[in-house]
């Protein structure tokens, strides 16, 4: 969980070995200076700007259980051109600054990730069932198996390679408790470094973050709340916590089925209900009330049904009215409920988000703005586009990304564009607007096409949700 890697590079700064404002070049100098400072604390709350690892690998045909080294994620992050925000202008969740994190810690220190953490965070707490996995290869003692599932039943599944520092931490629900206790009791670190490790920041708008320092910070029915979710390919952990309380809860699988958050909110009101409840005022549960029982028209909910895409990100909701209500398809997730808060405002089922619907004076609907995490997101209604095979056949050839170095052979298979990529399926585009198409994988949700002087395809730039304009330059 991040919040270990965080709280190791809060001790170093307390022992005077680096500051939270430090340039990240100052402790990985091979990195490319792209213009900007990124700091320490840009790395801690995910504001740096840097790609992210897990979403930009896959393009190059990487599999989540094939080897991938370290020293590779860093070479790939000394190829990025530019940062794809300033720094401290966005929050964009990224495992590549907390895997740099965890270079710089043993940069400094002279142990390896696993040995710091054993000897300065684990072994005070009394966590002697907690270590840090170097790689899948490495034996863990009475560790539990990943699981995915499928058609055919359950699979054994490994860990991500390269992960320590954005996770990669084994542990039990016993020792996890011992690090909740030390957010009421802070033995290890002490008061100051654990309110640093749990205070928010604020974007260059002056807008207050959710997320503190490897760490979400929000509310659960009145209550303060430090959270945070950790998955691998298969492994499921949630931990949260209460301090107004000092309690908490922590939930755990190795089943990559496993609702964890779902869960660990219904074990907390389940057992924590006598408290939680004491929180709540009366607005509050008039308000949860009013959300559940507001009605809208048929009509207006297939007027809201459509795409529409997220400005600047690319990726497509698609909205459909079906048996009776709004639901949401996402590529390759399930199909959900939309509950509605209001005439114009639905939450999205299972997740912690909100959208609002736009209409102009004539009541027609203009777009609207998805809310995540303490952020919005605009989004563009998208009209339907339907390009004949000529107009597709314009798009097929070779394309280099030098970033990657990598290779996509764009082709026609059955009237539909596809992405031939080593070591992988086929990818289908689909197309949104001229010149514009998305990927039916979670790494290329947004490809937009170039074009020279003369009209003709020159390239494309491959974007996802945390990746953004990977050149192509075609061949």
């Amino acid at each position: 969980m991040k919040q270990f890697t965080a709280m190791a590079i809060l001790l170093l700064e307390q022992q005077g070995k680096l500051s939270l404002d430090d340039d990240v070049r100052k402790h990985i100098p091979e990195l490319p200076d792209l213009g900007q400072v990124v700091t320490l604390k840009n790395m801690l709350n995910h504001t740096n700007g840097f790609r992210e690892v897990y979403n930009l690998i896959p393009m190059t045909g990487w599999k989540g259980e094939d080897k991938l080294l370290r020293e590779e994620v860093l070479e790939t992050l000394k190829r990025q051109k530019e940062l794809q925000a300033a720094p401290g202008e966005v929050y964009n969740y990224n495992n590549s600054a907390f895997i740099m994190l965890a270079e710089i810690v043993e940069r400094i220190s002279g142990q390896t990730f696993p040995e710091f953490m054993e000897e300065n965070v684990f072994g005070p707490l009394g966590m002697s069932s907690s270590v840090v996995r170097a790689n899948p290869s490495v034996i863990v003692p009475g560790a539990s198996q990943g699981y995915t599932s499928d058609s055919t039943g359950f699979h054994e599944t490994g860990d991500l390679y390269a992960a320590y520092g954005a996770g990669g931490i084994y542990t039990t629900v016993e020792d996890a408790s011992k690090w909740m206790g030390n957010f009421s009791d802070p033995v290890l670190g002490g008061e100051e470094l654990v309110t640093r490790l749990v205070t928010p920041d604020t974007l260059n708008s002056g807008d207050t973050m959710s997320y503190a320092l490897g760490i979400m910070v929000g509310e659960h029915k009145g209550l303060v709340r430090y959270s945070h979710s950790g998955a691998d390919l298969a492994h499921r952990a949630v931990f949260v916590y209460f301090p107004e309380i000092d309690a908490g809860v922590v939930a755990m699988s190795n089943n990559a089925g496993f609702p964890a958050g779902s869960v660990a909110y219904i074990l907390a009101d389940a057992f924590l209900s006598d408290e939680i409840e004491k929180e709540e005022d009366e607005e509050e549960q008039e308000e949860v009330k009013d959300s559940t029982s507001v009605e809208v028209a048929q009509r207006v909910m297939e007027m809201y049904a459509g795409d529409y895409m997220i400005k600047g990100v690319g990726y497509v909701l698609s909205f459909s009215f079906k048996d009776g209500m709004l639901k949401l398809t996402t590529e390759g997730q399930p199909e959900s409920e939309m509950q509605a808060q209001s005439q114009t405002r639905f939450k999205y089922e299972g997740v912690d988000a909100l959208i609002e619907f736009h209409l102009d004076d004539q009541g027609k609907v203009t777009g609207a703005v998805h809310s995540q995490g303490g952020q919005d997101y605009e989004l563009e209604l998208v009209a339907p586009y339907d390009p004949s095979l000529e107009v597709l056949q314009t798009y097929t050839g070779k394309y280099l990304s030098v970033e990657l170095e990598t290779f996509y052979t764009l082709e026609l298979r059955d009237s539909s564009l596809v992405i031939l990529i080593r070591n992988s399926p086929e990818i289908e585009l689909d197309p949104v607007k001229p010149d514009h198409f998305k990927g039916d994988v979670f790494f290329l949700t947004e490809v937009l096409f170039e074009r020279n002087e003369l009209g003709e395809v020159s390239g494309f730039t491959a974007s996802n949700d945390r990746t953004h304009g990977i050149v192509f330059a075609k061949q």
